[in-house]
């Protein structure tokens, strides 16, 4: 994931590209202008990688700002970053990259990729999911979690048919 203040400057972004990785672009409080020059000079590679976006309600011409500049220079994946819900700039950027490929079939150019680091955003997620269960003791994996992830449950570990807190 990005990192701030351009902490995961062009030149890094570059080099794990270049690796085979989809790095993205720290975004988050660069100037727009400066944002802008970084996105063009990483379009010139020609690999795939991320820009991203960071909440700012407080300053929605921001948003704005940058989801032009992925625009104007074909980024096509966003890492939305500290979004409680849609905004008008995320619906607008991932609408932007839609089309009819030649088979008349939808095209969906500009991917999301949800950077969740708040408990309250990544919780309704993976209870609606089945994979978190809230109990009297707390959160916990369920059964289709550790399925999931690959791994055996717990012997011990409750898993509640539903996932409310009374299940």
């Amino acid at each position: 994931g990005a990192m701030a203040n351009g902490i995961a400057a062009p030149a890094l972004v570059t080099a794990l590209a270049r690796a085979g990785y989809l790095a993205s672009y720290g975004a988050a409080g660069v100037t727009p202008p400066a944002v802008d020059a970084a996105l063009a000079e990483l379009s010139s590679l020609g690999k795939p990688f991320a820009c991203n976006l960071i909440h700012s309600p407080s300053e929605p011409a921001l948003e704005r700002a940058i989801v032009d500049s992925c625009l104007r220079h074909r980024v096509r994946c966003v890492e939305a970053s500290a979004f409680m819900g849609l905004t008008t700039e995320v619906v607008r950027y991932r609408a932007a990259g839609l089309g009819i490929d030649r088979h008349g079939q939808i095209e969906v150019r500009n991917r999301l990729i949800a950077k969740v680091s708040r408990v309250e955003v990544a919780e309704p997620f993976l209870v609606r999911n089945g994979m978190l269960a809230r109990t009297p003791r707390g959160r916990v994996a369920t059964a289709a979690a550790w399925a999931h992830l690959g791994l055996a449950a717990p012997a011990a570990a409750p898993f509640p048919d539903e996932g409310t807190l009374f299940g």
